[in-house]
């Protein structure tokens, strides 16, 4: 008997091509979604974990002193006089080449090669596969080693000259030496890394007499005598803990794509149900013949979950390539995220590991065999009679339709229970959308009765009588159209949901910085990171010479630096401002009466609302920083609102900066001009002060609010991407649907041909009731969209960021959302319609 069925099922996929392939189609975008994602978050998260790792070497402890850097004499003192070895000083900076029309980011790691066998050991042990030797190298200033790798990429070799950029000065480093890599077991991971001499990669990034770091390898009794040497400003940390709290940042961007994708997947899941159901439907009679044979309920159980399977592994197959290829073009859309918005992270390799492809398997199969168990378990459950009445699964429907709304009512509130819960958690958020999402789907069916009688009238005098066939249709069928409008609204709902959570982070965006960049010029050097600035300005004087500046009103100044506390990577803003920047702060907590005596006169902050949010703390609160100084305690005098880093920003007045970070740099500067003078008069003033030597740039406000609103709409890029793909999964879906529907319904659309519909009718009540399908699925998607709006506003963006946004109804997304999927249901149904059209009279009626 199991061959029979087998046999069955094979012959009943034959004869029905499309409804495999669209149903193979749906879960393999979902899980391309989903594996794509994957490949490019872990292969940014492997290179910069590659890259950390072959920079640490064997390093397990560090001295830093931020921002300045470490006194080398410390290192001297260390390593002569206390006799800690094995020691290495470390100069490191990132610069930007400009090579054959292209720029690239590389890590420049200053080192003295005498001290570096105990850390970074493959430099040395790979001295007779070096090109030149190390001669080439030490021999003579502004020479480097790189990978034969970088020289393969940049088809160089030795003694060729490269062109670098760092903070505005541009410099040049010849080729001394070319090391073979293929030894290391991760050789690509040099390929972002140019090796310099430590006396050489001090002058070219004018760090004197300091130094970025002394790299230390040191036994657990070793830490607290090395750390009593140490003066005031200076830390001894473990070497992981900077990396590890760099990408802490990324958490949390990688959390939101990665369920973002998820979307694509619970959608494809609705479009295996939809095939299981109707291959069911289909061969009810047979399955019903063979029930009165003698098969058991678990033989046909288990062939429809078999045969569920069997797509699933199609489909998976297909997903798993199709993720791969995505996930080689989205980790260039990610890349570019994490530059503009963390740190600086290049990607030569895509990384595709075994535990990528193992969860993209599991979770094909996985949502292939969920989506088969209910019409599996009716197809077994069914007495051998009734698996002959055709009617039995609609009749089942209506009879339980309380019964389903009223689980889906639960299910709403059980995630609505789940959000409030979950505290500050993210992982839980996430998981209170799925019982929301599977609760409204629930709810479909009586939506549907109901906007179908509602509408009945109207949709009568509209389109007369095919009209009211094509309405009563959706509801006759509600247990397949009912599936197919529950996807295309719950993907149209995502795009509302999405669309509206942009749309208000957008307004926010513009709103805060027209009010925050109300100044008429900024000045600053270029920055690797798009909405950070730590680098420097060389003529620490260039404020005083601005403002002395005919047609110059004011100036403001500030230095951003990027400093490792307990809060993990902190971002430490020293600003000196006027009292009409001061006025723009939109202060959250805080009493403005007294702020500004506070701030400038006071060891106070202000801290951003992200960051007193993920820190848990208040107006009054103390925060204890690194300084130059040692640790001190400041007190949070305001909190504000401010979306320039989710990881948040503690502001410090200028020169209580100064005083505990003994640090005179300028990372940028702000200039008032008076309304009457020309400004680009006194842009080319100001260009006349500049250093020769360093190229600094003047932008205006308005330039600054559409680099940075540019920043901000590429981050949303990804988001768009896998909101599209959810649409065409529910658009295949659709179209699963309706060539479905087909064949269940020939025989009712045989009749109405017999008895006079012509081809042009039959095929304008079909469109028309796959229009109508999508009204009826944009309706159903409005409220579901908005309230996934909320959600992603005041529940996921809240505990991923710490930022407040605003929301509001935007009645054109709401529109536009309908007017999407009516044009996706009727374009779906075009080719069904043709097809239904031409149904002849005399085989759709053969069996009568």
């Amino acid at each position: 008997m199991t061959n029979l069925l087998h046999r069955s099922g094979y012959k009943y996929f034959s004869k029905h091509p499309w409804q495999v392939f669209l149903s193979i189609l749906g879960i393999a975008l979902g899980v391309a979604a989903v594996v794509s994602v994957d490949i490019a978050g872990q292969s940014s998260r492997q290179a910069f974990e590659q890259s950390m790792e072959i920079v640490s070497g064997k390093t397990t402890h560090q001295i830093i002193s931020e921002p300045t850097g470490v006194q080398d004499s410390l290192f001297t003192f260390l390593r002569i006089e206390k006799g800690i070895i094995p020691s290495a000083p470390i100069v490191e900076k990132f610069a930007t080449l400009e090579h054959n029309g292209e720029r690239r980011t590389f890590r420049m790691l200053g080192i003295d090669v005498f001290c570096e066998n105990d850390f970074r050991d493959y430099i040395l042990s790979a001295t007779n596969e070096i090109k030149g030797g190390l001669g080439g190298f030490l021999s003579g200033e502004n020479k480097c080693i790189i990978s034969s790798i970088t020289a393969s990429d940049l088809n160089i070799s030795e003694n060729d000259t490269l062109d670098f950029t760092y903070g505005g000065r541009k410099f040049q480093l010849e080729i001394g030496s070319i090391f073979n890599v293929d030894q290391l077991s991760n050789p690509s991971s040099l390929n972002d890394v140019i090796i310099l001499d430590i006396s050489t990669a001090k002058k070219l990034f004018d760090m004197n007499n300091r130094l970025s770091r002394i790299d230390l390898i040191l036994s657990d009794d070793e830490i607290a005598t090395v750390r009593s040497y140490l003066p005031p400003g200076a830390l001894l940390k473990a070497s992981d803990i900077r990396s590890g709290s760099t990408f802490e940042m990324l958490s949390a961007f990688d959390l939101n794509i990665k369920a973002m994708s998820f979307l694509a997947l619970i959608v494809g899941i609705f479009l295996v149900y939809n095939t299981a159901t109707f291959s069911v439907v289909q061969r009810r009679r047979l399955i019903g013949l063979y029930r009165t044979l003698g098969v058991t309920k678990f033989e046909v159980f288990s062939i429809i979950i078999r045969e569920s399977v069997i797509l699933g592994i199609a489909g998976t197959v297909l997903g798993l390539m199709a993720g791969v290829f995505m996930g080689k073009e989205l980790v260039k859309i990610v890349v570019q995220s994490i530059n503009d918005l963390y740190f600086v992270v290049n990607v030569t390799d895509t990384d595709i590991s075994t535990e990528i492809i193992i969860k993209g398997i599991l979770l094909g199969l996985g949502a292939s065999v969920i989506a088969s168990l209910k019409p599996a378990k009716e197809a077994s459950d069914s007495p051998a009679g009734n698996v002959l009445i055709r009617s039995d699964i609609e009749t089942s429907l209506k009879k339980n339709l309380r019964i389903i709304s009223a689980l889906g009512f639960g299910l709403i509130c059980m995630s609505i229970i789940v959000f409030y819960i979950s505290g500050k958690n993210i992982e839980y958020s996430y998981v209170g959308i799925l019982p929301l999402i599977l609760g409204y789907s629930l709810l479909v069916p009586i939506v549907i009765i109901f906007i179908t009688r509602v509408t009945a009238v109207p949709i009568k005098k509209i389109f007369g009588i095919t009209g009211k066939v094509a309405s009563v249709g959706i509801v006759s069928s509600l247990s397949r159209t009912g599936v197919s409008i529950a996807a295309l609204s719950i993907a149209v709902a995502a795009s509302i949901g999405v669309g509206t959570m942009v749309s208000g982070f957008r307004s926010t965006v513009v709103s805060w910085l027209q009010s925050t960049l109300e100044a008429d010029l900024y000045i600053s050097a270029p920055s690797l990171i798009g909405r950070s600035n730590t680098s420097t300005i060389d003529d620490i004087n260039l404020p005083q010479k601005i403002e002395k500046l005919p047609g110059v009103e004011s100036v403001n100044y500030y230095r951003e630096i990027q400093i490792l506390t307990n809060y993990g990577l902190t971002t430490i803003l020293g600003s000196k401002y006027n009292k009409r920047k001061f006025n723009t702060y939109r202060i959250k907590e805080g009493n403005m009466k007294t702020l500004w005596n506070e701030v400038t006169t006071k060891d106070r902050v202000m801290i951003t609302e992200p960051f007193a949010y993920k820190h848990n703390l208040k107006v009054g609160s103390i925060i204890k920083l690194p300084t130059q100084k040692g640790e001190r305690d400041f007190e949070v005098a305001a909190i504000y609102y401010d979306y320039a880093s989710d990881m948040g920003i503690v502001n410090i007045w200028y020169s209580t900066y100064r005083k505990y970070w003994n640090d005179e740099d300028l990372s940028g500067v702000a200039v008032y001009v008076n309304p009457a003078s020309d400004i680009n008069k006194i842009s080319d003033d100001i260009r006349k002060l500049i250093n020769p030597g360093q190229e600094i740039l003047i932008r205006t406000n308005k330039y600054l609010r559409e680099t940075s609103i540019d920043i901000f709409d590429r981050t949303f890029i990804i988001a768009y991407v896998i909101q599209l793909l959810s649409v065409a999964v529910a658009f295949i879906g659709i179209l699963s649907s309706l060539l479905a529907l087909q064949l269940e319904r020939a025989k009712e659309y045989g009749i109405l041909r017999a008895i006079g519909m012509t081809p042009g009718q039959l095929w304008r009540m079909v469109t028309l009731q796959t229009g109508l399908m999508g009204f009826i699925a944009g309706l159903i998607s409005v409220p579901l969209g908005n309230f996934i709006a909320v959600i992603l506003i005041y529940v996921i963006n809240k505990r991923s960021f710490g930022w407040s946004l605003h929301f509001e109804i935007l009645p054109l997304e709401l529109f536009l959302a309908i007017v999407l999927s009516v044009f996706a249901a009727t374009l779906a149904g075009i080719y069904p319609g043709i097809r239904m059209s031409k149904t002849s009279p005399s085989l759709a009626l053969r069996e009568e």
